[in-house]
């Protein structure tokens, strides 16, 4: 399984053909391979039609590239950089390399392969294992809460769903905006102070990079969920004026980009009459990494536009920095790809509880956190539980189709 074997055979060296395939003289020839044991393959040539004189066969052989290969590398930098991977508890390298391999699985389209990941670690930690729940921030490392638990999740619906394709296309349009007077708490008076902040070139590098990356098991999960809409992002640069500002409330500071919707009327119209979700990218007004305010800092939430469509807004620092308890120091690639997923669903599920209110899953806000105010028939004890449950069991038999209602 490590090699890819080809055949091609020839009468003349020039031209070569596949097995199967005739040549311009009406000869055919059919190629079959038979595994002897002992890692011996013997290569037997069948021919019909017009008979050569002579008949050369080519065998090609490459080697197959492990489709987690990458994510190894980079579980390999992860636990170089906090003790070595025998130091992390058995359970966190369980749950993170299973949701990552699953997930580079599926993306190679080796879906038996991610079926039988997830299952692996379902059977080591069932999705009532109090290990879930065990450290959660490990060495100051965001992998979600609990680790990978979302994302996997997301996998266990994507692969029960049967990863379908096909039905229509979404588009998420995410707007940069480049620049902004911020207004925020100073440190250490807490007295408030405006400066002029640009976007962190980290969210711009490599043709937006952490975007893409960072979205990709949740636009594979939203393309499951709608019937198989594909999901494109389409990325737009605003240069114009721009504020952000901030509330403090008993337990939090809240920022918020203004002008949200004349921002958005900025945008093309070809791009604009495209777009079905909107995505606002913002420089933040949280000084720092956060540790020396009081309170946590909320950068972002769920919005809506003011025709209806959903608006994601999050600060630049949602892709940079962890912060408000969720571990310390700066993002890596694997922390995003499992807490960033776990986040676009938590925003998206607003909006999608709001749109379809029928089935009242939302009664309030946040209201998922309280456990009895569960419906009866869902199973589960977190957040992501909910969220599998409220569309299994509710949004996929809706009379609107997801798709349809999101397919602006």
């Amino acid at each position: 399984n490590d090699v890819e074997v080809t055949y091609r055979w020839t009468t003349d060296l020039v031209r070569y053909h596949l097995s199967g395939e005739e040549n311009l003289r009406g000869t055919r020839v059919v190629i079959e391979d038979f595994e002897e044991g002992g890692g011996e393959v013997t290569m037997r040539g069948s021919i019909s039609g017009s008979i050569p004189d002579r008949l050369f066969f080519q065998i090609g052989v490459s080697a197959l590239r492990d489709p987690t290969f990458e994510s190894r590398r980079q579980l390999d930098e992860l636990y170089s950089a906090n003790g070595g991977r025998e130091s992390f508890p058995p359970h966190v390298v369980t749950s993170i390399e299973g949701m990552l391999f699953a997930q580079d699985e599926l993306e190679a389209g080796m879906y038996q392969a991610a079926r039988d990941r997830v299952d692996a670690v379902y059977a080591q930690m069932p999705l009532t294992s109090s290990l879930w729940k065990r450290d959660v921030f490990y060495n100051g490392l965001h992998l979600g809460n609990p680790n990978a638990y979302p994302a996997l999740r997301m996998l266990d619906q994507i692969l029960k769903l049967g990863d379908p394709s096909g039905a229509g296309r979404l588009q998420i349009t995410v707007v940069i905006v480049e620049g902004a007077s911020v207004r925020r708490p100073s440190i250490p008076s807490l007295e408030p102070e405006v400066v002029q902040l640009g976007i962190d070139p980290v969210v711009l590098e490599d043709d937006f990079d952490r975007v893409r990356v960072t979205t990709k098991l949740f636009r594979r999960w939203l393309r499951a969920i709608t019937g198989g809409y594909e999901v494109d992002l389409v990325f737009h640069r605003y240069d114009g004026e721009a504020s952000i500002d901030y509330v403090e409330r008993e337990s939090s500071f809240r920022g918020s980009l203004l002008q949200r919707n004349q921002i958005l009327a900025t945008v093309p119209e070809e791009v604009s009459t495209a777009t079905d979700l909107w995505w606002m990218i913002y420089p933040s007004g949280m000084p720092g990494d956060g540790t020396d305010l009081p309170k946590r800092y909320v950068g972002g939430g769920m919005g809506r536009s003011a025709d209806g469509r959903a608006v994601f807004l999050c600060d630049d620092k949602r892709f940079t920095v962890k912060r408000n308890g969720n571990g310390w120091g700066a993002l890596s690639e694997i922390e995003l790809r499992a807490f960033m997923t776990q986040w676009c669903q938590h925003e998206l599920m607003h909006h999608v509880y709001w749109r379809w209110d029928e089935f009242d899953l939302e009664p309030r806000a946040h209201s998922w956190f309280d456990r009895t105010t569960w419906p009866e028939d869902f199973e589960g004890r977190g957040t992501a539980d909910y969220y599998f449950e409220s569309v299994e069991k509710r949004l996929l038999g809706a009379t609107i189709p997801l798709g349809e209602g999101l397919d602006f």
